[in-house]
């Protein structure tokens, strides 16, 4: 029972009784208003102002037993005793007022702007410190593109530089750092561990915070280093902080993307996201029929985009050139689906993309052409070739170039790089094709036996670094692999 109506009702009874106390005592004057007053002389005995604390009126409680003091106990409303004084029996010495300060801290706090105005040094120094970082980047950008689009041929990869031991069952995921020389590297579990180049030492390692299965690894706010999105099959994003850094790791938030995401087990595709840096948007969706829209800004799930299928979203990409905004949803029967993202509140579905007969692996936009995008299945039933289709955004009825990765071995993994125009294939075979972009062979990456050999397992995963010519491999082992170009 809440024992505030008790308190009210008591302290109003206090005053009335005093006040009809202090009226028989004195003789009733009239005020200017016509109703009657209290002489000022006879306030003084009963009624002061005073300044006291909440343990100087709490010594003055001398009836535990009393109503007042009873209903403060039971509900734990101790500091109301600091605005009535009770003294032995049904006398009151005094009524105290307190003087405080809060309503001058409220004015002076609230009074100050919440908007530009109200920056501080830090602030702006922090704000500047981005800028600065968002040109580094494209400055960064425009070189790599300058470079590789000096090339004549893209030149093969070939040359193994080091070999890293995660110490896990296998790896699900990869990521290069886009500031720093560290590698991202997500187990078939829960753990994420952060590997130097440099060094080739692990420097940090850490837990999802729901013991999730990863299954998305992605780049956040590129031009800050460490900054990673984490995704798990139990439909949960984290974005870590300083996940470069030895025991340095934040959340920095954390929320559900896809609620009513369906477990299929450890090989499911469990949570596939794709961000937006421009927008500030993720794109959230796996083994549900829909896909989620969130402005991380807001903090609000903007859209549910339905993919009008039960099967499951592989894996996602988004355009968000000039003049088109295309979210692309690649799904386990083999059909890429498109939808216009332009207009606020409204999407249109595109014609969908069925050139592949199996589950879609990889959804690339290269960004040395705004134009193409780079897709690549899986074999699936009687259909044992694996396909990559290479597609011009303007005119998508058929892709203006395609060609078999294989025709008999399980393709696992695709990627392809950002600017160099390569593309990468991973086999259950322990073999990786190196292809260009009019489908010629470059060089092939196969086991060896030796101890000078190359040393690679059924291949789970591959990442491109953004910039610069390196590959990194994750198999169904411990071990992770980086090559650079020849």
């Amino acid at each position: 029972m809440d024992p505030l109506p008790e308190i009210a009702a008591v302290a109003h009874m206090l005053v009335q009784s005093t006040l009809q106390s202090t009226q028989t005592q004195q003789p009733h004057t009239s005020s200017f208003l016509g109703e009657p007053a209290i002489p000022a002389n006879s306030i003084s005995p009963n009624l002061a102002i005073k300044k006291s604390s909440s343990m100087g009126n709490m010594s003055k409680l001398q009836q535990p037993s009393s109503p007042l003091h009873k209903a403060m106990s039971s509900g734990g409303f101790v500091r109301a005793a600091s605005m009535l004084d009770m003294s032995a029996g049904d006398q009151v010495e005094n009524f105290a007022i307190h003087e405080s300060d809060f309503f001058q801290w409220c004015r002076e706090r609230w009074s100050k702007t919440l908007l530009e105005d109200n920056i501080t040094a830090d602030d702006e120094a922090r704000q500047n410190a981005k800028h600065v970082a968002q040109r580094e980047m494209d400055s960064q950008h425009q070189n790599t593109a300058t470079m590789f689009a000096s090339e004549q041929k893209p030149k093969k990869f070939s040359s193994q530089i080091a070999m890293f031991d995660n110490t896990c069952l296998w790896t699900s995921m990869l990521l290069f750092d886009s500031k720093e020389p560290v590698l991202y590297v997500a187990d078939n579990k829960e753990i994420v561990s952060t590997w130097d180049l440099r060094s080739g030492l692990r420097i940090n390692q850490f837990p999802t915070p729901t013991g999730g299965r990863i299954t998305t690894l992605l780049s956040v706010n590129a031009y800050n280093a460490g900054t990673i999105l984490v995704g798990t099959d139990d439909g949960v994003v984290c974005v870590w902080n300083h996940a470069h850094c030895q025991d340095q790791q934040s959340i920095q938030t954390a929320w559900t993307a896809v609620p009513d995401l369906i477990s299929m087990g450890s090989r499911g595709p469990g949570l596939v996201c794709d961000w937006q840096q421009d927008s500030g948007l993720l794109l959230a969706s796996g083994s549900v029929n829909k896909v989620k829209m969130w402005d991380v800004d807001k903090q609000l799930c903007v859209q549910d985009i339905p993919t009008g299928t039960d099967y499951p979203v592989t894996c996602l990409a988004s355009s968000s050139s000039a003049g088109a905004r295309h979210l692309w949803a690649g799904c386990g029967d083999g059909v890429i689906r498109i939808f216009d993202c332009r207009k606020s509140g409204e999407l249109r579905a595109l014609p969908a993309l069925d050139a592949h007969s199996g589950p879609v692996v990889c959804l690339n936009f290269p960004l040395n052409d705004p134009n193409l995008v780079i897709s690549g299945s899986r074999p699936s039933g009687s259909n044992k070739a694996s396909l990559a289709c290479f597609w011009d955004s303007r005119n998508l009825k058929e892709p203006i170039r395609k060609f078999q990765t294989s025709s008999a071995s399980s393709l696992t993994a695709m990627s392809a790089h950002n600017y160099a125009s390569v593309l990468a294939c991973g086999f259950q075979e322990q073999m990786i094709k190196i292809f260009d972009h009019s489908g010629k062979d470059l060089n092939r990456i196969k086991y060896h036996e030796g101890y000078v050999g190359q040393r690679i397992g059924p291949v789970s995963c591959l990442a491109f670094h953004p910039y610069f010519p390196y590959l990194a491999v994750g198999a169904e082992d411990s071990f992770i692999a980086l090559f650079k170009r020849k």
